[in-house]
């Protein structure tokens, strides 16, 4: 396992949520070098970044797919951005974002900001409900007239 090294400490948040620290988390003890990063295990048993809204990654469990829903589905930094901006220019007839626009609000990402956004905020372009997530394609919603664009890399790669 790749967290077979690590010493983690359990801890209960107010609200149940079990908290993660690294055993090797606190800067000074490494000589002022990098932090590594606190989780918290969220009730499907997804450990997530410390300080992700645990209320917009429930929402993004139970949102229903939609037949205009246009979803990229990749593993975190494996070219999500890369190919949402390609997605973006073949659904713009080449045209890319204009400089006032952000990528993350013309795309969210379903688990960070919820179903509710989603459903109600989210840009349609060419027809399509913009969608990005990282959620494996197992626990992602299926509809079988929404498009699906999902990336695989080499984990060794990132």
């Amino acid at each position: 396992s790749l967290l077979s090294g690590l010493v983690w400490t359990s801890s209960s948040s107010q609200s149940g949520t079990k908290l993660y620290q690294n055993g090797m988390a606190s800067s000074a003890q490494h000589g002022g070098g990098p932090a590594t990063p606190s989780y918290t295990e969220h009730a499907c048993g997804m450990l997530l970044p410390r300080g992700f809204p645990v209320d917009g990654f429930t929402s993004g469990l139970e949102y229903q797919a939609r037949e205009n829903d246009l979803y990229v589905i990749t593993y975190p930094k494996c070219g999500t951005t890369w190919t949402q901006h390609i997605a973006y220019l073949i659904l713009n007839d080449g045209v890319p974002l204009a400089s006032d626009q952000r990528l993350d609000v013309v795309w969210p990402h379903l688990e960070e900001v919820g179903g509710d956004f989603v459903e109600t905020r989210a840009a349609t372009l060419g027809g399509y409900r913009l969608i990005k997530t990282h959620l494996p394609p197992s626990m992602t919603s299926q509809h079988p007239r929404a498009k699906y664009i999902f990336v695989a890399r080499n984990p060794k790669d990132v």
